[in-house]
């Protein structure tokens, strides 16, 4: 019997190596820009982590697994240490020491690292990738802007009489270490659509300070009217439509509705919303190279977007003051990454929003070019953000001074300029850049990254 079960285990063991492909990357960078250095008592915020990720890891290694059903990934990158990043090594991806040319890397990986199995009606991943809701370039209730998200994720379509019908249900946590107490986001969405329309409703449950128990795991239960508490519910509904080559599309999220009947001291009303249309051209795209940034790796909900050559989209977004929020840290629409450094007086903890990554009180407009053709990859974006004074950690409790849809003053800001470009003449050889330009009332803020990008697969 024993030998029998050795059999099996080593011939499962050799069809999952005869499917799998050994990854090795080398991607040395450069950074130009006009960010000052800190000191080692500085706090980073959610910017600043962007910035240290916009330029790919001096190397990586790992292994993927692409078949008709399984796909699976994990890499470990060479990475420089965040901390030796903020204190002026910043010039370049090589992971150098403060102080010195010694080498030290980055503790903090895999950053990608998932299986997931598919069939032509059904998908389940679990792991450590990039998640995404929503039509637009930025999402009111999942977004893809953070790093990774810890899930388990499931995803089932079928053909109705009344067209196509498909729901979505996921579970994030968060880095329990951060508050001492877990935090998870469970999220569910019915979604029904054509070949020019489509229409979804969904809800996300954010547990916090206690384990989950059977009524949020619940794929089918109505959130909002299980009336649990440590719990925070949001609403939405998300419209896409096809009109020759223009795709319009739009997304409420609701927070909380103070009814005329409650008092002062309630909660008072906060969402968010978004419209938007993109133009597409008729020809069709499809990316030749492999996979290797962390977006590459992007899992989203099905949608009427296909890839083509050029889209152009213009999205209006705006979200009021009081969105996201609660009184406790550990119940605001936040998703924390704490980092593991060695040059700051602490791990800093980088909060993400789970929805739209400027958070409450903003309203932006954006306009984006994307352009791909054979080897080129190119994008380029323009954003006018206005922001009000009242932020996620804003005191949150009564009495509630301020107007509930109206931009809290004073209000500050930026316009931000970002262009980014992919070039691959080989399919395992290309060439990276990426421009930002940030113009605000602290003057203005530059970046250019540029590198290769060479891989190996055995």
């Amino acid at each position: 019997m024993r030998n029998f079960f050795l059999f099996c285990t080593f011939l499962v063991a050799g069809i999952v190596f005869s499917m799998t492909s050994i990854y090795l990357g080398i991607s040395p960078g450069l950074s130009l820009n006009n960010y000052g250095s800190v000191d080692g008592s500085y706090e980073p915020n959610l910017y600043d982590l962007l910035r240290y990720y916009s330029l790919p890891a001096l190397g990586k290694a790992g292994f993927q697994i692409n078949t008709n059903h399984l796909e699976a990934a994990m890499f470990i990158e060479a990475r420089q240490d965040f901390s030796a990043f903020l204190l002026g090594r910043d010039f370049s991806n090589l992971p150098l020491s403060v102080g010195s040319w010694a080498p030290f890397f980055d503790a903090n990986y895999p950053r990608v690292g998932y299986i997931q199995w598919s069939s032509e009606n059904f998908l389940i991943s679990a792991g450590r990738r990039k998640l995404k809701w929503g039509p637009a370039t930025y999402d009111i209730g999942l977004s893809d802007v953070p790093v990774y998200y810890d899930h388990l994720w499931l995803q089932f379509d079928d053909d109705t009489h009344f067209g196509n019908f498909d729901y979505n249900f996921f579970a994030i946590s968060a880095d329990r270490s951060v508050y001492g107490n877990p935090k998870t986001l469970f999220g569910h969405k019915w979604a029904f659509s054509g070949e020019v329309f489509r229409l979804s409703f969904a809800e996300e449950n954010l547990i916090y300070g206690v384990y989950p128990d059977l009524q949020d795991i619940g794929p089918f239960i109505i959130y909002h009217h299980s009336y649990q508490t440590h719990s925070n519910v949001m609403f939405f509904v998300t419209m896409e439509s096809i009109l020759k080559n223009f795709r319009i599309y739009s997304e409420f999220g609701l927070d909380e509705f103070r009814l005329n009947t409650e008092g002062e001291n309630s909660r008072p009303t906060a969402f968010g919303w978004l419209v938007g249309v993109e133009w597409s051209s008729s020809d069709s795209w499809n990316r030749i190279r492999n996979k290797e940034y962390f977006e590459d790796f992007t899992l989203s909900e099905r949608g009427l977007s296909v890839p083509s050559t050029v889209k152009l989209r213009y999205e209006y977004y705006h979200t009021t003051p009081y969105l996201y929020n609660r009184d406790a840290d550990i119940g605001k629409f936040t998703y924390p990454i704490r980092m593991n450094v060695m040059w700051l007086s602490m791990w800093p903890d980088v909060d993400f929003f789970f929805g739209f990554p400027y958070g409450p009180d903003v309203s932006l407009h954006l306009l984006r070019l994307q352009w791909n053709k054979k080897k080129i990859e190119f994008s380029t974006r323009l954003e006018f953000l206005a922001m009000g004074s009242y932020g996620i950690n804003s005191p949150y409790h009564a009495p509630y001074e301020h107007d509930w849809y109206k931009l809290v003053e004073p209000i500050s800001r930026q316009i931000v300029i970002t262009a980014k470009l992919k070039y691959y003449p080989k399919i395992d050889f290309g060439l990276f850049g990426l421009l930002s330009l940030n113009f605000s009332s602290d003057g203005p803020k530059w970046l250019l990254n540029i590198g290769i990008n060479k891989i190996f697969i055995f």
